[in-house]
């Protein structure tokens, strides 16, 4: 798959060029950041640091986790993601205006893997209640209720013209999981699709998930691996460090966190799409002594690169190198 068929090009300019001014403001203003521990485990304990657009100023942690710090507060980050400029246009320009292509490459993919973790675990005449946290404009929740149609969909974003959209298709959504609008243990499964790494507070987001979870409920997440292999050839020059995506974890990272919040982790894959494309890309601009001894660079960057592109992303869902990460846990008790 081609990125350009899910972020076209001039629009992808277009979103960058709103976003760099507002990132801009967000961080010239070094009164609005914060410094945070570590997201997944919890303590300070670095080893290495390297900095991005803006000064923005990553951090690895012992654990393997790549987060931002300092960042924008919770009430910064909250105002981004619900009114900002580029969220709006991201919403309403490239989702809504790509969303059959993305339901094509993305969505289908995901969604068919959600209803066999659906009925893997409930019987397929159950009435499951789901709710998709961060549904954005509601494709995901398409084309699931196709796969899935006994189920009872609802989603939940803080965007106000994602949310629109999402009710003219026919869904519930709320704005937020957080503040106890939604009821203790109503929800069969709750989903998150690259919500986790934009998250300021993981514990207490998690905490609030586990919350609205029946007991043995599942949560269905996926999230930026920092185990990737995008991301160990692209290192800091991977385009998506940059805010709002501000937590990178590790699969390690990724396990302990849930765990501390009352999950068990029971599946892990790496199903991602543009890894190797991503990698090539990156390689035909870039000469560096790293790629010297990596036999999948060679392979990628050689004669027959873009036929090797196909083989080697299969390689690398099926080993489990992706960096892209989906996961399944199971609630093991509640939070109180």
């Amino acid at each position: 798959m081609k990125e350009t068929a899910i972020r076209p090009k001039n629009q992808l300019q277009n979103y960058e060029k709103i976003a760099d001014k507002e990132l801009g403001r967000l961080f010239g203003d070094e009164t609005n950041l914060v410094k945070i521990n570590c997201p997944a485990c919890g303590i300070d304990a670095q080893k290495e640091r390297f900095t991005a657009k803006y000064n923005q100023l990553y951090e690895k942690c012992s654990c393997g986790t790549v987060y931002l710090n300092p960042r924008p507060d919770y009430a910064a980050i909250t105002k981004f993601h619900s009114e900002s400029e580029s969220a709006n246009y991201w919403s309403e320009e490239i989702l809504k205006n790509t969303e059959e292509a993305r339901k094509d490459v993305i969505w289908k993919q995901r969604m068919e893997y959600v209803a066999e973790v659906i009925y893997k675990n409930f019987d397929k005449d159950y009435i499951f209640r789901m709710l998709d946290v961060g549904c954005s404009i509601g494709t995901s929740l398409e084309v699931l209720r196709k796969s899935a149609p006994k189920g009872s969909l609802e989603g939940a974003e803080l965007n106000s013209r994602a949310r629109r959209i999402c009710r003219e298709k026919g869904f519930k959504v709320y704005n937020s999981i957080e503040g106890g609008k939604i009821e203790a243990e109503s929800y069969d499964i709750v989903t998150m699709f690259e919500v986790i790494q934009q998250s300021f507070y993981t514990d207490k987001f998690l905490a609030s998930v586990c919350k609205i979870l029946k007991q043995e409920g599942l949560l269905i997440l996926s999230f930026p691996c920092i185990d990737g292999f995008d991301y160990f050839i692209m290192g800091k020059d991977h385009p998506n460090f940059s805010f709002p995506q501000i937590n990178f974890f590790s699969k390690d990272g990724m396990s302990e966190l849930l765990k501390k919040n009352g999950f068990d982790v029971t599946e892990f894959t790496t199903p991602g799409l543009l890894d190797a494309s991503m990698a090539r890309d990156y390689g035909m601009t870039h000469c560096e002594d790293r790629f010297k001894d990596c036999y999948l660079m060679k392979l990628l960057l050689g004669e027959d690169g873009e036929k090797n592109v196909n083989v080697i992303q299969d390689m690398l869902r099926s080993s489990g190198s992706s960096g892209h990460a989906f996961l399944v846990a199971k609630k093991a008790h509640k939070i109180k």
